[in-house]
């Protein structure tokens, strides 16, 4: 019998998403985990895809060099507020949309200053 990832996962109580070494994985809208063999981009990426994954890249760089009390105030912001996200991934939205509504409506929400004002 061929050994099935995604039961073996299972079975060692792991659910993974994404690419794990030659297979991706997935949680099917029925809560089946489902997997493939990973497959290369057929094409090269387009210059509009390198723009957004650099994008991404640099919200990242940012964030660590951030000092430590500034993050753990954009983490302190998401746990008062309820957030779904994390500080990091609110962070991330900040950067790349720049909607400072959006973050002064938290920081009035929450009492927790994350921009500094001039």
């Amino acid at each position: 019998m061929k050994a099935d990832p995604a039961r073996l996962y299972r079975v060692m109580g792991l659910r993974p998403t994404g690419d794990l070494g030659a297979l991706t994985f997935y949680t099917a809208t029925n809560g089946a985990l489902v997997y493939f063999a990973k497959a290369p981009p057929l094409s090269p990426a387009s210059p509009l895809q390198l723009l957004h994954r650099n994008r991404f890249r640099l919200a990242g760089k940012a964030w660590t060099r951030l000092a430590p009390d500034v993050r753990d105030r954009w983490e302190q912001a998401t746990k008062k507020a309820a957030l779904r996200i994390n500080g990091y991934q609110l962070w991330v939205h900040w950067t790349l949309s720049q909607n400072r509504a959006t973050i002064r409506t938290i920081e009035r929400q929450t009492n927790v200053t994350l921009l500094e004002y001039s």
